[in-house]
């Protein structure tokens, strides 16, 4: 009875690195039959090369969470000769790329705003980086990163910066720096002055007399009295009255006459 396919796999022993070229030092493919067909099926950007037989290729489309160092990206692999068929899958573990080492360079700090300049070389605009003494991370813009003096720590602080490019793990600076601390009033910021106004320079002002008559009364025509022409009517309704009164007494006198 002949043997059967076998692939003859082996695991790659050395690791691939995060967006780096790679090869692996073994032939990773190894039938035991002449004339067997390799079929990889490329994943994460790795395969393996049809004439060498080994894991080819650069790592790409990976997902790190948190402070994730490696992870396993597993290539599967058809290996067939005639009727003969197996599936085998070959692991090869990737190392998160680690950021570039950054070199960082503290400006003088503004005597007037009291912002100060960090320049970071090394490393592409858009790494995320942390500084001694400083809230928060920054940005690398232009090649830096400008910190205002309300970002500043209340006095100097010395260590070292650390950068972290997106993807990748962080990396430290290779010296300490030190971050000034802010400036305040009494440092040297110049105080905002508020002017007091000047009441020394005013116009006297003349008071207005009110306008008076010949008679040295004052011309005021809501102290004028004006004239009462309620009196007429008031005699007039009271007559009326009367009369009526004294109609009433005569009807009353003449039915008593005629009873």
């Amino acid at each position: 009875m002949k043997d059967g396919l076998t692939s003859g796999k082996v695991t790659p022993t050395n690791k691939a690195v995060d967006g780096q070229p790679y090869t692996s030092k073994e032939k990773v493919i190894n039938p035991n039959k002449p004339g067997t067909t390799v079929t990889p099926t490329p994943t994460n950007g790795l395969t393996i090369d049809g004439t060498s037989g080994k894991v080819t290729g650069t790592p790409t489309g990976l997902t790190w969470n948190g402070d994730d160092t490696e992870q396993t990206v597993n290539i599967p692999v058809v290996i067939t000769k005639g009727n003969e068929k197996i599936n085998v899958t070959i692991p090869v573990v990737v190392q998160r790329d680690v950021t570039k080492t950054p070199t960082f360079t503290v400006g003088n700090q503004d005597p007037t705003d009291g912002h100060v300049d960090v320049t970071v070389s090394g490393v592409p605009d858009g790494t995320k980086v942390t500084l001694p003494g400083v809230n928060g991370e920054k940005v690398v813009t232009g090649g830096k990163v400008t910190l205002t003096n309300d970002e500043l720590p209340e006095t100097p602080q010395t260590g070292k910066g650390r950068a972290q490019e997106d993807g990748k793990l962080p990396k430290e600076g290779t010296s300490d720096i030190t971050i000034p601390g802010k400036i305040s009033s009494s440092k040297g910021e110049p105080e905002v002055q508020t002017e007091t106004p000047d009441y020394t320079n005013t116009i006297p002002v003349t008071p207005v007399k009110p306008a008076t008559n010949d008679n040295g009364a004052k011309s005021n025509d809501s102290q004028n009295v004006l004239p009462n022409t309620g009196t007429e009517s008031n005699a007039t309704l009271a007559s009326l009255g009367l009369l009526g009164l004294l109609s009433g007494f005569g009807l009353v006198a003449r039915k008593k006459k005629e009873d």
